[in-house]
């Protein structure tokens, strides 16, 4: 799993294939109610399929590195799914260049206490300790990570 740089989900899914296995998925129950996204979830998820353009991946390189952050370092988180570009402009209110406009940024996806149930806001996050990084998993042993503000 670390060797490979795989989560688990990725792992389990190519020792299936590696072994020539099925894999059972459970089937959703079709008349339980759909669940619903909380909304920083749904900021997460837009942030997300931003940067699935190339378009969007090339905004998010050309700024960090513009920033001095390595475009391996970059290009690494991406393809682990914690950064993504938030596009939300909020024009119906603000003018460009006024404050709560918004307008494209970076956005550092964290995942953690929420996706275990832990609330799934932002402070729920800082509570609990946990802080950006390229990967999802926890550091073991003497590994270096990167911090970004």
């Amino acid at each position: 799993m670390y060797h490979s740089n795989l989560d688990f989900v990725d792992t389990v899914n190519e020792l299936v294939r590696l072994y020539g296995y099925t894999l059972d998925r459970p089937q959703a129950d079709p008349a339980a109610p759909p669940v619903k996204q909380s909304l920083v979830e749904y900021i997460a998820d837009k942030c997300l399929q931003a940067v699935k353009s190339d378009d969007g991946r090339a905004e998010v390189l050309n700024y960090l590195e513009g920033r001095g952050i390595a475009r391996k370092v970059v290009e690494h988180a991406l393809n682990k799914r914690t950064l993504g570009l938030n596009t939300y402009c909020n024009s119906k209110e603000h003018n460009l260049g006024e404050r709560g406009y918004g307008g494209p940024a970076v956005a550092f996806v964290v995942q953690g206490a929420a996706d275990r149930g832990g609330g799934g806001d932002g402070a729920a996050l800082h509570r609990a300790g946990h802080q950006w990084r390229a990967e999802k998993r926890k550091p073991g042993g003497k590994a270096r990570l990167p911090l970004v503000q």
